[in-house]
């Protein structure tokens, strides 16, 4: 049973076991996953999905990576982002959670940021 592309509906000459599997086409040279004639092809799922959601959703995860930044390095710098966005996040309930632990994380990220510059410059 041929192969093809369901984006341009060109037959792909490829073995039948690549049924279901993602190749660029030869015919559009999209990435594409490649159906048996008949069948109709999967859902595709975005990865960016994330950049289309409500601006609670991207403030909650915002927060949350610039917490974790915060303690990484520059604290006072993403410290403060982290509490801002997560203030934000606070008013999507679906978010709170985040909003909560990217505030916690960037509160933490400039205590770690200022004790080290006592330790360094002022003991």
């Amino acid at each position: 049973m041929p192969l093809g592309c369901p984006v341009c509906g060109e037959a792909v000459d490829a073995p039948e076991r690549d049924a279901g599997r993602l190749l660029v086409c030869p015919h559009c040279g999209k990435w594409v996953t490649l159906v048996r004639e008949g069948e109709s092809a999967p859902a595709r799922v975005d990865a960016r999905s994330w950049l289309r959601g409500s601006a609670g959703q991207r403030d909650g995860i915002a927060a949350l990576v610039l917490g974790v930044l915060s303690l990484l390095a520059l604290g006072i710098v993403f410290g403060p982002l982290a509490i801002h966005y997560g203030s934000r996040a606070m008013n999507d309930p679906d978010q709170r959670r985040l909003g909560r632990i990217g505030r916690c994380l960037g509160l933490i990220g400039i205590g770690f940021m200022l004790f080290w510059v006592w330790l360094l410059f002022f003991r």
